[in-house]
């Protein structure tokens, strides 16, 4: 998560549908207290302050931010293919597939010029 990268200055999340969300430019605020610029926006003081009236300290998190960190925790981290059945291999397709590249190699290896292969 971001939130690690603790030097982190600068973020854009600019056309990220996350940015829809209400709070959403405070809890980056709140989360990464080194950045300075946001989507191409200074991070002001009164938004800091803001941030922190929202959601507390992290010592001391108001009902809102536990409410988000809980999101956060039992949110879904998409990993691509999970849930997928493995497809069945086809070995005649396979075995056709591989005897059309033979043959094709076979043809390439034959010809001196490649306008005769066209």
């Amino acid at each position: 998560p971001l939130r690690e990268l603790a030097e982190l200055r600068m973020l854009s999340l600019a056309n990220n549908p996350v940015m829809a969300r209400p709070h959403a430019r405070l809890w980056c605020v709140w989360r990464m207290p080194a950045l300075r610029i946001l989507d191409f926006e200074r991070v002001s003081m009164a938004e800091r302050a803001e941030a922190r009236r929202l959601f507390g300290s992290p010592e001391d998190m108001s009902a809102l931010a536990k409410t988000i960190l809980d999101v956060e925790s039992t949110a879904n981290t998409f990993v691509p293919g999970e849930g997928l059945d493995e497809p069945e291999v086809d070995l005649d397709k396979q075995q056709s597939i591989a005897e059309l590249k033979a043959r094709i190699r076979q043809e390439m290896a034959q010809v001196e010029a490649m306008e005769q292969f066209l």
